[in-house]
């Protein structure tokens, strides 16, 4: 129970305005003028002062909380939480194991989310908006259609929004979770495709204890990202594995003056001093896995002229592309600068 300064009773009730669902009183007359506020988790132990004006958080019925408040011989006033209290602690328990700490093992316990595996979905509106609060709004909105979608397979599915995005926890309770987590996201990609969600869905890893809950988040917003600026709406971490990995190396690439430059921006800089195509002979090179014939064709010149081109490359940039280390090295380096 954590103590608040004190205030008026009647402004305190009239701050509180549409979110009191019920006023109920001890015995005793709680007095006009209240010295301590305090709030009541149903989790923690109740410790409550007299005369306090105690906030029931998660409290659907206040009648257990006026007989140990009695029991505590304290006169206190009890406001029962809103009436979508239990819907707000439910999610309070699924964000809890979503972020991982002391409390997820015990919130997964409440949610009967403990003893059997589970994984992420993370999902988002299409149309993402950037104002922070049409963000929260939005993501509100997502999370109870995603409820309602995923409930038609598992009733014990968890969902909560945070940060702008709706996430669920999905139980896996067959003998094959990997595949379930996969039939799972056929049933996802209806989801993403309704006309009132419009959503991109993401998918994490198989989290075999509630440990592992925050790792399998991170896949799924790190799935979010990567769905943003393609055209799937659905995907498991598994299914873009190599453009989750491209985009860590160009994170990476983003602080890093060498990463960042290197061989590819000095020849980059040679077409833009020439107008020529060095870097993107050198791109379909590397596509055609050193093919030449393939590579002509695909630039739409000659054989002579493209092996003119690679000595160019290699004059201008110190590149040996005879080495597949260099080759492989390069390519990377196209790829997160999106060469």
């Amino acid at each position: 129970m954590n103590a608040r300064p004190g205030a008026s009773l009647a402004r305190i009730l009239e701050d509180l305005g549409s979110t009191v669902l019920d006023v109920a009183v001890c015995p005793d007359q709680p007095p006009s003028e209240v010295t301590t506020v305090a709030v009541h988790d149903p989790d923690e132990h109740l410790k409550p002062p007299a005369g306090a004006l105690v906030l029931g958080v998660g409290v659907a019925d206040p009648g257990d909380l006026l007989l140990q408040l009695g029991r505590h011989a304290a006169s206190a006033l009890v406001v029962r939480a809103a009436e979508n209290a239990g819907k707000w602690r439910r999610s309070e328990l699924v964000r809890r194991v979503l972020t991982g700490g002391s409390g997820a093992e015990l919130a997964a316990r409440r949610m009967e989310l403990a003893e059997v595996p589970l994984c992420v979905v993370a999902a988002e509106p299409s149309d993402r908006h950037e104002d922070g609060a049409e963000r929260e709004l939005a993501a509100e909105r997502l999370c109870e259609l995603l409820s309602l979608h995923l409930a038609v397979r598992q009733s014990k599915v968890a969902t909560a929004s945070a940060l702008g995005t709706a996430y669920a926890i999905l139980p896996l309770t067959t003998a094959d979770p990997d595949a379930e987590s996969r039939n799972a996201l056929g049933l996802l990609q209806g989801f993403a495709t309704r006309r009132d969600a419009g959503a991109v869905v993401g998918m994490g890893r198989v989290a075999w204890s509630p440990g592992e809950v925050p790792r399998s988040r991170a896949d799924a917003d790190a799935v979010l990202d990567v769905l943003r600026s393609g055209d799937r709406r659905t995907a498991r971490v598994d299914e873009v594995w190599e453009r989750l990995f491209l985009a860590r190396l160009r994170d990476l690439a983003v602080g890093d003056e060498e990463l960042r430059d290197g061989p590819v921006q000095a020849l980059t800089s040679y077409d833009a001093d020439h107008h020529s195509q060095l870097v993107a002979t050198l791109s379909a090179y590397l596509d055609a896995f050193g093919d030449v014939a393939r590579t002509a064709q695909a630039m739409h010149v000659h054989p002579n002229t493209l092996r003119y081109r690679l000595r160019r490359i290699t004059e201008v940039s110190g590149l040996d592309l005879s080495n597949p280390d260099v080759r492989l090295a390069v390519g990377l380096q196209l790829r997160v600068q999106g060469g």
